[in-house]
């Protein structure tokens, strides 16, 4: 299922079975479960170690959900094997993105950033910066964001932070991930 522009009416028009489960019962669910993931990384895969200075690509090997158009659908945000850095936007359109982390330690008098990188082909001066969150010395943090992308465009998250030291960014599903949702063409 997708989404499938609404028919214009005329007047006689008759409404079977097959167009109102098209354009009207399809988009209805559409609508109720947009196309959306949120990838993290899993115990198994473990903390990230981030050194002094430097900027590491974050590596996602587990899904709460990836799906596509209506409950229960296989989604193509994410590949857990392949370029499991990158989210895939399948579509044109608005989404909105919400990347998560917590660090094991604190950074001190240094700052951590959280930057997401717009089909940077896993290199951090690669592509274009969509945002990059600087937040300081705290240890978790969260920031959302809506912008437009073509169908095709991927994200990738990366880890940088100045505390003189490494620091780790922690594993688990509530802890450092990164949440996509369509939300409009």
């Amino acid at each position: 299922m997708t989404w499938t522009t609404p028919r214009n009416w005329a007047d006689g028009d008759y409404p079977g079975g097959t167009v109102l489960n098209t354009h009207l019962k399809d988009n209805l669910l559409a609508l109720y479960s947009p196309p959306m993931v949120e990838t993290f990384r899993s115990a198994t895969l473990g903390a990230l170690t981030v050194a002094n200075n430097a900027n590491l690509l974050v590596n996602f090997d587990d899904e709460k959900y990836d799906q596509d158009w209506g409950p229960g659908s296989t989604g193509t945000f994410h590949n857990l094997v392949t370029n499991n850095s990158r989210h895939v936007l399948p579509y044109d359109g608005i989404y909105e993105l919400t990347p998560f982390w917590q660090w094991n330690g604190t950074p001190g008098a240094g700052n951590a950033t959280i930057n997401l990188r717009l089909n940077s082909a896993g290199s951090n001066a690669g592509g274009s910066s969509i945002r990059g969150i600087i937040h300081g010395a705290e240890r978790a943090g969260s920031y959302s964001l809506s912008r437009a992308f073509v169908a095709g465009d991927y994200v990738e998250m990366f880890a940088t932070q100045s505390s003189g030291g490494s620091l780790q960014l922690s594993a688990g599903a509530t802890v450092t991930g990164l949440r996509i949702r369509w939300c409009g063409a």
